[in-house]
């Protein structure tokens, strides 16, 4: 996976982690890359990139809390803790100074 998608996979196991427990593998890798001019105005803006995860529980009696916490979480567009939690991770990992625009769509497939 990419530095970014290294740090999706932190924070969904981060995420995940009050659900689940220590014990959960989290995989995470490349989607689609596409442009989409409908978010900003400079090329550097328009990149988008998906990423595919699959959650990994040590204890399959986890699976129902662990879903309840991401349809949660996707219903709030990640504002409840994946955004913060991967904000602050690229924000200690990257300079200071870059600037970006993140926006999260969590899409899970019916029980």
């Amino acid at each position: 996976a990419t530095a970014f998608g290294n740090l999706l996979q932190q924070a969904l196991a981060a995420l995940l982690l009050p659900a689940a427990g220590p014990d959960v593998r989290v995989l995470v890798w490349d989607g689609r890359h596409a442009k989409r001019p409908d978010l900003g105005t400079s090329v550097r803006s328009q990149a988008c990139a998906e990423f595919n995860f699959e959650a990994k529980l040590a204890d399959p009696n986890d699976r129902a809390p662990a879903l309840e916490l991401l349809r949660l979480e996707a219903a709030a567009g990640g504002a409840l803790r994946l955004l913060p939690l991967l904000a602050a991770a690229l924000s200690s990992a990257t300079d200071s100074k870059a600037s970006g625009r993140l926006r999260l769509r969590l899409e899970l497939p019916a029980s």
